[in-house]
């Protein structure tokens, strides 16, 4: 039977604190030893010669050092004779145990030692984890870095004896257990903690559960780890949980208001940052903050930013602002997309006026600010996939201020499609065919207070529904789209724009491009005249009793244009009940399918019969639930026929769906937002099925995924929350595959003193800003892996080749249900850089079947082409199954080899 499928783990997290007292003035607080700085990992390097100490791996970080011998590892803290060791020995261990490195990493290392050749050693590689093998008979340890932590997990096969293990702190002169059950050591003045010990164990119908277990003191500081409730014959597994979740800011306020992945998976992100510190990389477009130019106030002027992370997590390809340098300047990045050349395209705010960088293209659209300084507007940049360049860049807007761009896209053209709300004055001349030529208000007493969408005040979430009158009593404004095709050919760049509102307020909150090139948009009104189609879901307000100042509903606008310059409305429709209703996420799930989320205070919300949840979980009015809605604009399709799928999703608090996006392999939808409710529903081995939002005004992030099984239901098969004790809001979702999950947006303290949003592996492992000001905040990118039905690993026989070598490495399949599974093999690698290997595909795809509960190894051999077509430097292998069966079965293994 495979191991990795009988093996229970004991997940034992041992953090490491820096000493009261040290020699370079550090005290001490519940910081890991190496948050001096970002990116401080520790990487275990093996000893193949170049140290003559009998330790096997040494792993050193700027202020501790680990070193792995075959029966103990010992941590050090400190520096010179304030250095404070303790090691951890396994007692009774058996003598044979072998030592091997896992997950190679892409650094080498080289010894030169001496002044013999033969003492040298070179390109020696190092590993982000080492595995001990059985020290016990049927136990495995694991010692693993967790970005500045360190941790170390205890892995049983069924029926191993958990009574032989037994543990000895060596160097400690106290040891004791803490009241929330963490283990404390003391050694003179510094302390080091291990967190609980955490078991999860897989039941015989295939549902992980959360075991209790607890350290157990010995004697002699000496220690075991006791699981009450254990059942040794039952089938235990690793939970997948958390694969890494970083920081990304600097000393003020940072939010990523944006994110995609590349071919690679990559992640990119952007958005704005107020930190003059925010990383950037050599070669980037641009490295200085516009704050420096002349801000009375740096850590107040925000300036955009693109950067770009490994498909790891562990660092950044490159980085760079985006903005001005006007001393009252605020740049924002709100959305991105790539083009068919891989460049990236962007839209955003800015009130620089005309220092934003507009310069490298005179032929844009409109080189000049029409507003006046501090006041915002539109642009559309596009930087080059490296970073490195401004390609092109615009103002886009009216004379009046309060534009704000919310969503874009680029269609098959490669022109940018983009939206958002707006109180007057767009460029509507090109295009005298525009479906709307002008402002539909009745007042625009109440313009320029511009709900946004993606994050408000006070808690980082919606103000729409954020307290006070939930009604607007005049027009703020309609939302808008426009199409710019980015070739510098002046004012013809502008091929169409159009407002889209009726005569209270509007907001266009998002939008998508279907493959035909029509534009499906929504957001949310309170006009009883937005413009409908005839047989459309609710071709009226759903409270017509209130108008003309009804409650909010969602809309959903089909937009496309023709030949002759025509802007046709294909399909639109109200969406939403008697009560206010908000739409914010849009994802295209089929050509004219769109999957929606948002929040509903409405009872009689359009829910699908056998939907998740067919009812509120608040009385109407009160607090909104979160929802996920499948809707087709087809025109034509029967009313009754339009939803396919719709749920309310959520607990007895406020909760909010953000963002949403669909898998194309199974049809599921990934949702994510925020909640304040402490019984939000959570489904699927959570990773944090706890809601950890502190006392006063806080949230926490949401992460779900609902698989459609027929027209009108669907199951919840994974839900977890995402959070601390301040306030978390997510902006942007994306699947790097089924069972993968990265999401982003931005975190804050809320005026707590610490800051303990759940990182894994991280780039940036500092809370930046100010912990103790409720205005502070630092981005974030978390990556989940969901469970899976068929899981995937892949294991390097040889990390190193030389041109003209074979690359030899196994794939293992393992069918984790009782059911047959058939996927798909495909194997693809990729530059540093993210370029694809010219050896692509690695291997031809296949098709493996597995029984139940199989276990499949495949073995591989790939031999690397001349040098003239792999230049030499580091390559990410990425191995990936699809499957062939509804559910929720894709997922991506990888390791890096290096051609020398």
């Amino acid at each position: 039977m495979n191991r990795l499928r009988t093996w229970v783990a004991l997940l034992v997290c041992m953090t490491l604190f820096r000493p009261a007292t040290s020699p370079d003035g550090l005290r001490q607080n519940n910081r890991a030893v190496s948050s001096a700085a970002p990116n401080m990992e520790f990487a275990f390097v093996p000893n193949v010669g170049q140290w003559p100490h009998s330790a096997a791996f040494i792993a050193t970080q700027k202020y501790a050092a680990v070193s792995v011998e075959n029966d103990r590892f010992s941590v050090r803290v400190g520096r010179g004779d304030d250095a404070k060791i303790v090691s951890m020995r396994f007692v009774d261990a058996e003598e044979n145990t072998r030592v091997v490195g896992e997950d190679p990493r892409e650094e080498t290392y080289n010894y030169f030692l001496g002044n013999d050749p033969k003492c040298w050693r070179t390109d020696v590689t190092a590993f982000s984890a080492v595995r001990y093998q059985e020290p016990y008979a049927g136990v495995d340890v694991r010692l693993k870095s967790s970005g500045s932590h360190l941790e170390y997990d205890l892995i049983l096969q069924p029926r191993a004896d958990l009574q032989r293990i037994a543990i000895e702190a060596e160097g400690i002169d106290d040891l004791k257990l803490a009241s929330d059950g963490s283990m404390i050591m003391k050694s003179g003045d510094a302390e080091f903690r291990q967190t609980p010990p955490r078991t999860w164990q897989v039941s015989a119908d295939h549902q992980k559960n959360l075991l209790a277990s607890s350290f157990e003191l010995l004697g002699g500081n000496r220690f075991a780890i006791s699981v009450p409730n254990r059942n040794p014959s039952l089938m235990t597994v690793i939970d997948p949980g958390l694969e890494w979740s970083t920081y990304l800011g600097g000393s003020g306020r940072d939010e990523i208001k944006a994110m995609m992945l590349d071919a690679a998976g990559d992640v990119i992100v952007a958005g704005v940052t107020e930190s003059p510190e925010f990383v950037t990389t050599p070669g980037a477009y641009d490295r200085t903050h516009g704050a420096h130019y002349g801000c009375t106030s740096p850590i107040s002027c925000g300036d955009g930013f693109v950067t770009k992370l490994s498909h790891d997590g562990q660092r950044v390809i490159w980085s760079t602002f985006l903005g001005g340098t006007n001393v009252a300047g605020n740049d924002a990045i709100r959305a991105m997309a790539f083009d068919s050349q891989g460049n990236i395209v962007l839209g955003g705010n800015t009130s620089s006026s005309w220092q934003f960088p507009i310069y490298p293209v005179p032929g844009a659209y409109r080189t000049n600010s029409t507003v006046q300084g501090g006041q915002t507007e539109v642009f559309i940049s596009k930087i080059s996939g490296r970073g490195n360049a401004l390609l092109y860049s615009t103002f886009f807007g009216g004379t009046r201020a309060g534009n704000r761009l919310t969503s874009l896209a680029v269609d098959s053209q490669d022109a940018a499609v983009f939206g958002g709300t707006t109180i007057g004055g767009l460029p509507t001349f090109p295009n005298p065919g525009a479906f709307q030529t002008a402002l539909n208000c009745s007042s625009t007493s109440g313009g320029g207070v511009l709900v946004d969408p993606t994050g408000g005040t006070g808690g980082g979430g919606n103000n729409a529904f954020g307290g006070g009158n939930r009604t607007n009593s005049s027009c703020g404004g309609d939302g808008f789209i426009a199409r710019i095709t980015m070739l510098a050919q002046g004012t013809a760049d502008l091929t169409y724009c159009t407002y889209l509102g009726g005569t209270n307020y509007d907001s266009l909150t998002g939008l998508v491009v279907n493959a035909d090139d029509s534009v499906i948009a929504t957001g949310f009104t309170n006009s009883c005249d937005f413009p409908t189609t005839p047989n459309a879901l609710s071709e009226h307000p759903r409270s017509p009793d209130l108008c003309p100042q009804p409650l909010m509903d969602g809309f959903v606008t089909r937009l496309r244009m023709q030949g002759s310059g025509r802007f046709d409305l294909m399909y639109s429709t109200y969406v939403g009940g008697y009560d206010n209703d908000y739409i914010y996420g849009i994802s295209l799930a089929s050509p004219a399918v769109v999957a929606l989320t948002g929040a509903t205070f409405s009872w009689d919300f359009p829910i699908t019969q056998d939907a998740f949840s067919t009812s509120i979980t608040n009385l109407p009015g009160l607090k909104a639930d979160a929802f996920a809605l499948l809707l087709d604009t087809t025109p034509g399709v029967p009313p009754f026929s339009q939803v396919n799928y719709g749920t309310y999703l959520g607990g007895d608090e406020t909760d909010s769906g953000q963002v949403i996006v669909t898998d194309p392999v199974d049809g599921s939808m990934m949702v994510a937002g925020f909640t304040e409710s402490t019984n939000f529903p959570r489904s699927g081995d959570p990773f944090q099925p706890q809601f950890v939002g502190g006392s006063t005004i806080s949230q926490d992030v949401f992460v779900s995924r609902i698989v459609p099984r027929s027209r009108d239901r669907a199951d919840l098969v994974y839900s977890t929350y995402l959070g601390g004790v301040g306030w978390d809001n997510p902006n942007a979702i994306a699947f790097e595959a089924s069972n993968n999950v990265i999401v982003s947006g931005f975190t804050a303290t809320g005026g707590y003193v610490t800051n303990d949003f759940p990182l894994q592996r991280p780039y940036d492992a500092i809370y930046g800003s100010n912990v103790t000001s409720d205005n502070n905040r630092d981005g974030f990118i978390t990556k989940l892996v969901l469970p899976t039905d068929v899981s995937i690993r892949v294991v390097p026989q040889s990390p190193d080749v030389a041109p003209g070598g074979l690359l030899a490495y196994d794939v293992i399949l393992t069918n984790n249900t009782s059911d047959p599974q058939t996927v798909g093999l495909k194997v693809d690698a990729y530059a540093s850089d993210g370029s694809p290997y010219s050896g692509n595909p690695i291997d031809r795809p296949r098709d493996l079947s597995l029984t139940p509960n199989q276990t499949v190894t495949v073995n591989f051999a790939h031999r690397i082409p001349s040098s003239t077509h792999s230049p030499s430097g580091p390559y990410s292998l990425r191995a990936k199954i699809s499957p062939y069966t509804p559910g929720p079965t894709q997922g991506v293994a990888s390791f890096t080899f290096m051609v020398r």
